[in-house]
């Protein structure tokens, strides 16, 4: 025992052994690993702060105890202590604030995840950015019971900021739960631009899930970027005011080189996605985005300029590609102004599809209206399915509409006034290529007032008047190569309606015809 007590605690040190002229090294020690619990690295500027209810094991290790009262004070403090920046890192369980959390300059508040971390706000709770480089991550956070109406629970007033894996709810004192405020009392004095929003999700607040503003000096954010994000039930249970809704992505101010990738808006009380018509956006970029059954509340009982759409884009340099909308309250695709808006590949199913009364609002899957004489609204290969209004309804609001359709493809809509895709008072040099099926509408396509433009397509369908050209100011209108597969029209005529307004000479039809189901697919038996 002696012997065996005086080896403890010796030194040893690996040797080279030489055994038949061979040297063989012993296995090295694996090193010890720098990372520290709760992700504290050994060496980094890192302070550990533990919740008032987190474990025994968290509370020993932490710089900093909260005891669940004003815990926005320990938080400050951890902040302030790293000077030159670095990481705060929160233990899981709950923070509670009722005073803002200041994130000063290269600084990251990191908790533990959306399901373990949680901060609780309330009274002047806010974590209010005011200083670049700041990063948030891996936290949940909740807005309740504010004094005073808090702009956002995350407030970002300065640029060069992330936020990535938080979690957002909030009650009617918020007016959104992620936002990014422009605003000359900051003190920031510059243009907000490089903001980042990765798999951030706002479900059932009481403001909007995401917001830009500005007002004061600098009108212009740019360069801000939501990707995997979500809106979720935002005013749909309780609401600040009456326009809430999912992402507003530029209110009444300038925005620049906007890219949303993969978010999804559902459930909201009114627009999914939203680009109001005032000031000007530039470079924004939609791709593969979604926009189910928002537009919740209900239909007015007199007409107003309202936002249950899907997406609503109020003009711009707006593109939106691959995108999805399904059954929103007025539109999944609602265009106010399409100067210089693009779509390709986007679809919708099933708008309006637990509404019934549309003797105010006549929804549609793509609603357009205005665009400047220059500058066309662009479609490529969009559809519409099940629509319970139109499938697609372009027209004036002041003025007349210029678009540019190609392969539109519209499935089953049910209509509104007896007509299912009605394009209205359409500007020179509009062309439209659409291929429309279904028996649900009188008229699968309405045209009224149409000047220099172009029609052509294909309709599968058996109502009387498939086709309708109404208007005394239509002029220099070409309809060319369309089939319309009928069982009831006559074989070989046009199946093109003209109505009495419409002069004498207006409208050229080429290479027009009804075709019979059963001679089309005799013929394709003997072709093959």
């Amino acid at each position: 025992m002696a012997i065996l007590a005086g080896l403890v605690g010796i030194l040893i040190i690996p040797c080279v052994f030489e055994i038949t002229g061979v040297d063989v090294m012993p296995t090295p020690i694996t090193p010890m690993s720098t990372t520290l619990p709760y992700g504290k690295m050994s060496g980094t500027n890192s302070i550990f702060i533990a919740a008032h209810d987190s474990s025994r094991e968290a509370k020993s290790q932490a710089d900093y105890v909260c005891n669940g009262i004003h815990d926005q004070k320990e938080i400050n403090a951890a902040i302030d202590a790293l000077s030159k920046g670095g990481e705060v890192i929160l233990s899981e369980g709950t923070f509670r604030c009722d005073n803002a959390i200041y994130p000063q300059t290269d600084i990251t508040l990191r908790g533990q995840g959306d399901t373990k971390t949680f901060l609780k706000l309330t009274t002047s709770g806010v974590i209010l950015i005011d200083k670049e480089n700041v990063s948030l991550d891996q936290f949940h956070i909740s807005g309740n019971d504010c004094d005073e109406v808090v702009a956002g629970l995350i407030t970002i007033r300065a640029g060069h900021c992330t936020v990535h894996n938080v979690t957002a709810t909030s009650d009617e004192t918020v007016q959104a739960m992620f936002m990014v405020l422009s605003t000359d009392s900051s003190g920031y004095n510059n243009i907000i631009e490089d903001i980042e929003f990765t798999n951030c999700k706002a479900i059932d607040g009481g403001g909007w899930g995401f917001r830009t503003s500005a007002s004061g000096t600098h009108q212009l954010i740019r360069n801000i970027r939501y990707t995997d994000c979500q809106a979720i039930n935002c005013g749909r249970y309780e609401r600040i005011y009456e326009w809430v809704g999912g992402f507003l992505i530029k209110n009444e101010h300038d925005i620049e080189n906007v890219r949303i990738t993969r978010c999804i808006a559902e459930g909201n009380w009114e627009s999914g996605f939203h680009i109001e018509y005032s000031g000007t956006g530039t470079d924004i970029l939609f791709t593969d985005c979604i926009a189910n059954n928002n537009g919740q509340k209900p239909y007015p009982t007199t007409f107003k300029q309202d936002f249950m759409s899907g997406f609503f884009i109020g003009r711009g340099d707006v593109t939106l590609q691959n995108c999805h909308a399904e059954g929103n309250g007025l539109a999944g695709f609602f265009i106010d102004d399409g100067t210089g808006v693009k779509l390709y590949g986007c679809t919708d199913e099933n708008t309006a599809i637990t509404r019934s009364d549309f003797s105010q609002y006549k929804p549609a899957s793509f609603y357009i209206i205005n665009t400047y004489p220059d500058s066309p609204i662009v479609m490529k290969n969009c559809s519409s399915t099940n629509s319970n209004g139109r499938a697609l309804y372009v027209g004036p609001k002041e003025y007349s509409t210029k678009a540019r359709v190609e392969n539109f493809v519209m499935t089953n809509a049910a209509g509104v006034d007896g007509t299912a895709i009605q394009l209205n008072h359409i500007r020179s040099g509009s062309e439209f290529d659409i291929h429309a099926s279904g028996n649900r509408a009188s008229t699968l396509i309405r045209v009224y007032n149409s000047l220099d433009s172009d029609y052509t397509g294909s309709i599968v369908s058996d109502v009387a008047k498939p086709i309708v050209f109404d208007g005394s100011d239509t002029k220099n209108t070409l309809v060319h190569d369309i089939e319309i597969l009928s069982n009831t029209l006559p074989v070989g005529s046009t199946g093109i309606t003209m109505t009495g307004n419409v002069p004498k000479g207006a409208v050229q039809i080429i290479n027009c015809h009804v075709t019979s189901p059963n001679s089309f697919f005799g013929f394709l038996s003997e072709g093959w």
